[in-house]
């Protein structure tokens, strides 16, 4: 039973990885994969979305990590096992799901970041178009 369960929530995790590159794409990055795919480096490092060939189409400007799982995560130490480079924010994709019988069903979906690092991407976009 546990390899079952194993293979799913491996199932799971790596789809919700592609569902993060589905939803970059569609706000405007390109020419991204999965580290497991790219980068042994970065999935080293424990981030999950990277660009291809860094050295071609620049650095992503996060560090992502993708979890989907049911229950809650401690967001704190997952943030901090990420590394910490300057202009780059470290940010927990989360797919939270409920158990309802054999299956799991979505709860729902967060982006979770340092707050520091969230009124710096609310500064940049202010610089760019100003609050009234």
């Amino acid at each position: 039973m546990a390899k079952t369960n194993g293979k799913r929530n491996r199932a799971a995790g790596h789809g919700w990885e592609r569902e993060i590159i589905k939803l970059l794409n569609e706000v405007g990055y390109d020419n991204l994969a999965t580290s497991r795919n790219e980068s042994r480096l970065r999935d080293a490092q424990k981030i999950d979305v990277v660009r291809v060939d860094e050295l071609k189409n620049g650095r992503l400007p996060y560090n992502i990590q993708a979890k989907s799982v049911t229950g809650h995560l401690k967001y704190g130490l997952l943030l901090s096992e990420l590394p910490v480079d300057n202009g780059i924010t470290n940010v927990i994709f989360h797919k939270q799901t409920e158990k309802h019988g054999t299956r799991f069903l979505l709860k729902d979906k967060f982006a979770i970041l340092y707050l520091k690092d969230f009124l710096a991407i609310m500064k940049r976009l202010n610089e760019q178009n100003p609050a009234k």
